[in-house]
């Protein structure tokens, strides 16, 4: 089962570092996706988790996507 992350500030990292520490899914599982690419590729390349480029994309490769922005942001992310 993959996982994707919307976002992936503090609370998807604390979110995906839990899942790891608790078993509940592998490290190869797991994708993210966010508005700054370049912070979210570091930490990806950090963690072996995949960095996918776009939210759509995320969406077609997860079983379940978790949205991990803030409540303003919901509109610009939930159309695609």
């Amino acid at each position: 089962m993959n996982i994707g992350f919307i976002g992936c500030g503090n609370m998807a990292r604390a979110i995906i570092q839990g899942m790891i520490k608790k078993d509940i899914i592998r490290r190869e599982n797991i994708y993210c996706s966010a508005k700054n690419t370049e912070k979210l590729k570091e930490y990806c390349a950090r963690n072996d988790i995949a960095f996918v480029a776009n939210n759509k994309e995320l969406a077609r490769q997860c079983d379940i996507v978790i949205l991990c922005v803030k409540p303003q942001i919901f509109p610009e992310v939930l159309p695609e």
